[in-house]
C-alpha cells in the first residue's frame, strides 16, 4: 500500500482494493472487523469495502458502546439508589 499522508485527502468512496492493500493488510482488517465489530466478511468483500463504510462501522460501534455504558449505569443506579456519599453524610448528622 502506498503511503497516505492525510486520510482526508483520500476519496471516502474508494474501495480498499483501489488503495493497494496487500493480502496481509486485508487479513488484518478482516481480523479487526471480526474481533471488534462481529462482522464476518470474505476477503473479496473486504477488498470492496470503502473508507466511508469503515468509518460508519466505527461510528456505529462507538454509539453502541456509549448506549451500553449508559444502560449499565442506569441499571447500577436502580440496584443501589442511595449513593455512598449520601449514606456517609447522613451518618454524621
Amino acid at each position: 500500500m502506498s503511503s497516505i499522508d492525510n486520510i482526508r485527502s483520500v476519496n471516502q468512496d474508494a474501495k480498499l482494493l483501489e488503495l493497494g492493500l496487500d493480502s496481509l493488510m486485508v487479513t488484518e482488517i478482516k481480523q479487526v472487523l471480526e474481533r471488534e465489530f462481529y462482522i464476518f466478511l470474505s476477503i473479496s468483500d473486504i477488498r470492496e469495502i470503502t473508507i466511508r463504510k469503515l468509518k460508519k462501522l466505527s461510528n456505529e460501534k462507538s454509539m453502541i458502546v456509549e448506549a451500553k455504558m449508559e444502560t449499565e449505569s442506569q441499571e447500577t443506579e436502580s440496584l443501589f439508589p442511595v449513593r455512598v456519599s449520601d449514606s456517609v453524610e447522613q451518618c454524621y448528622k
